[in-house]
């Protein structure tokens, strides 16, 4: 039995090997800046947070099945097997809710020691989110590609300006309304929001799991409650933006959070470990267990009467699946396999925000691209399904590319700038 003594990436620790690149020998790679002869810290003074290659590539798997969720809708006639499958790749938004906790709490307790960690973390929230999502309302608002089945009465300001103090998930015609995608935004801002405290108080499994049990059972009450107050205002054309605002809203996805809050203890408790043939199968039984999870769920889905599928308890869905991601999350942590874990995977997750915001836009152009496919060419659902879906893929690479450099990284960017500065006063003043 062979024993490999290397750290293990999942979790930073005190000694200067937890500061190499995920996958790679102490010996044999240092970070840049200490290669230089720099210290690990950015031109601010602000430390430099750990990066982990499995959580981007796991941001790319996110993002992958998302555009291929929402390619399916464009291309029709499509088997219905095919288009059930498909329509699975929405809960990449719920892996990405359950690696926003993870990462959160990794940087939270990273900085803890910060004089003003609670002013830093929300202007670090706030830059890295708002500039990219502000440059979405612009773009949809501008262009009219907002959901009108959300807005039936046309987009107003008062929607606009929810929109843009991230206030838009409280309200079913506002949640999704003025950029595709945008209730996901509101949820992660809600999340933001309350983080400081819940990283405070649930420091211990027993409390998250209590919480966890809580904010379920609050869920499926309220979502019950509010349909049954609602239904007989919200008919007809108003049914859809009801239904999806009790699966999208807050209470619906605090749980998925949760889970990623419990996946961070998990993680944490590997810290300074040897990676050994053990991890190795404990690896790749959390890989397969999340594969058969997802395959059940998948399958449970075609009995109409399964609890998890109605409206009201919808949260309980969402919280079985983030269950299977965390498990693929730990075991790409113990184990980072290049199937998951790769170059290609990696850099879509570092775009994959730009890659959310951008995507539906480009589908929305690439609608003529369908239609010069289906006149042209004699091509079946499944095939132009491939084409479509590999051609919006690329498109939709170049895109966030653009949007990322010019827009997101500007934006970190200034976040940092701005807390040197008020560091720097903090110091002056002193």
């Amino acid at each position: 039995m062979s024993i490999f003594r290397i750290n293990n990436p999942a979790i930073p620790s005190t000694d200067a090997t937890a500061m190499k690149p995920v996958g790679t020998n102490a010996a044999e790679a240092k970070p840049e800046a200490l290669k230089s002869g720099q210290s690990n810290e950015l031109k601010s003074g602000e430390p430099e947070p750990t990066h982990y290659h499995y959580i981007d590539a796991l941001r790319g798997l996110a993002i992958l099945v998302v555009i291929l969720f929402h390619c399916s809708l464009h291309i029709p006639d499509l088997p219905h097997h095919l288009l059930h499958l498909c329509d699975f790749g929405k809960y990449g938004v719920q892996l990405f809710f359950v690696l926003s906790a993870l990462t959160l709490l990794l940087s939270f307790h990273s900085r803890r020691r910060e004089k003003q960690a609670l002013r830093n973390f929300y202007l670090r929230r706030l830059l890295r989110i708002a500039p990219l999502f502000w440059f979405g309302i612009i773009l949809y608002n501008y262009t009219g590609l907002h959901p009108n089945v959300f807005a039936p009465a046309g987009i107003t300001w008062w929607q606009i300006l929810a929109t843009v103090m991230f206030l838009h998930g409280w309200y079913p015609t506002f949640i999704n309304s003025v950029v595709p995608g945008g209730w996901s935004i509101a949820a992660e801002m809600m999340f933001y929001g309350i983080f400081p405290v819940l990283a405070v108080w649930l420091s211990n499994q027993k409390r998250i799991l209590l919480a966890l049990f809580v904010s379920l059972m609050f869920s499926v009450a309220l979502n019950h409650s509010l349909s049954d107050y609602m239904d007989p205002s919200w008919q007809g054309h108003r049914a859809m933006p009801l239904g999806a605002f009790l699966d999208w809203w807050f209470p619906s996805q605090l749980p998925v959070f949760l889970i990623g809050f419990l996946l961070y203890h998990k993680i944490k408790a590997l810290a300074g470990a040897t990676r050994t043939l053990k991890q190795r199968q404990t690896a790749s039984a959390c890989v397969g267990g999340a594969c058969l999870i997802t395959a059940f769920l998948i399958l449970a889905t075609h009995l109409q009467d399964l609890i998890l599928i109605h409206t009201r308890t919808t949260s309980l869905m969402f919280a079985a699946f983030a269950v299977a991601f965390a498990l693929l999350v730990y075991g790409l942590a113990l184990v980072p396999l290049p199937l998951f874990v790769n170059r290609f995977m990696r850099y879509l997750g570092v775009i994959s925000f730009s890659g959310y915001i951008d995507h539906f836009f480009v589908l929305a152009q690439m609608d003529a691209f369908l239609l010069y496919l289906q006149r042209h060419f004699a091509l079946s659902p499944v095939t132009s399904f491939i084409v479509f879906g590999l051609v919006a893929l690329m498109a939709t690479i170049t895109v966030a590319t653009v949007t990322y450099h010019g827009i997101e990284k500007p934006g970190i960017a200034l976040g940092r700038k701005w807390i040197f500065y008020l560091d720097a006063k903090v110091r002056t003043l002193v």
